[in-house]
């Protein structure tokens, strides 16, 4: 630490044999950093600073299970929990050239003879969408629902969202907007994460939406004011982690993890804000 030339305290866990029961069953006892506190200027620093300091010092830092910006956070967690799906889901994308159809959790063959399958090649071909995918030259997915009538056989894809696949996130909807009218697709139907956060977070919540520049007296208490649906899809989130399993024989819910720390990470910027959450499946297993 002396070589950093900095004044840091490095805050984390000791992990190991014979230390909480060793949940994520380790060999070997080992640090885990989870902050890094700037004396001087008296700041949380933010990750990727931590992440290179803990590199220069061969430290481990806990597990980021997810980075991005909250609004991005939320959409995800909203398209994976909360979306409405109506028709049949489709995904049709391109990455690092290839490009691919996919209908809810599984590929949809070139030459797929099924009925069901057809729709998609269908849609491909009316909206030309794999040959202008190729043309943008972005690795991303175009996600949405086919609708349509059986008996008169016409259909249409709504497109709902769009997915970065090189930044791993949602695309905001003015820049969805952009790409959508590269297909001729119907922009109704395109989700708006403006009037998506209305639904699902309180106003005061938008404060970590961009970075913060109230005081931190004026911020308002996270865990309190979190609505109800984005508790939900948090806790959803939480409740589907699980520590590696001793016995291969063992089920995932013998051990359920306990669940994640959601922090802000804007450095000087601002005050530094986080919760836990915990997991409903590990208070029930530990009858906590």
């Amino acid at each position: 630490m002396t070589k950093l030339g900095l004044n840091i305290a490095i805050q984390g866990e000791t992990v190991g044999p014979k230390i909480g029961k060793n949940k994520i069953n380790l060999k070997d006892w080992d640090f885990r950093v989870f902050n890094i506190w700037n004396i001087d200027n008296q700041y949380y620093m933010e990750y990727d600073k931590v992440s290179a300091i803990c590199n220069d010092l061969k430290l481990n830092t806990v597990p980021l299970l997810y980075r991005g910006n909250f609004r991005s956070i939320i959409l995800d967690l909203y398209f994976n929990t909360c979306a409405p799906q109506i028709g049949y889901g489709a995904v049709f994308s391109r990455c690092s050239n290839n490009f691919s159809i996919f209908a809810d959790n599984f590929q949809i063959a070139e030459n797929t003879q099924s009925k069901y399958g057809l729709h998609y090649l269908e849609i491909n071909k009316k909206y030309n969408i794999g040959t202008i995918l190729a043309k943008t030259n972005l690795n991303i997915a175009l996600c949405g629902q086919i609708v349509g009538h059986s008996v008169s056989n016409e259909y249409e894809f709504h497109l709902q969202t769009i997915y970065d696949i090189d930044l791993k996130e949602w695309l905001l909807h003015d820049k969805a907007i952009e790409i959508a009218k590269l297909f001729g697709f119907n922009t109704n139907y395109l989700c708006d994460e403006a009037d998506i956060m209305k639904k699902i977070l309180p106003l005061e919540l938008k404060l970590l939406i961009a970075p913060i520049q109230n005081e931190p007296e004026a911020i308002p208490d996270i865990n309190r004011e979190i609505s109800k649906n984005v508790q939900g899809m948090l806790l959803a989130f939480a409740d589907s982690l699980y520590y590696p399993k001793k016995n291969p024989s063992d089920n995932d819910d013998d051990n359920p993890a306990e669940g994640i720390v959601v922090k802000t990470d804007y450095g000087l910027e601002a005050a530094r804000h986080s919760f836990k959450v915990i997991s409903n499946k590990f208070l029930l297993k530990h009858k906590i």
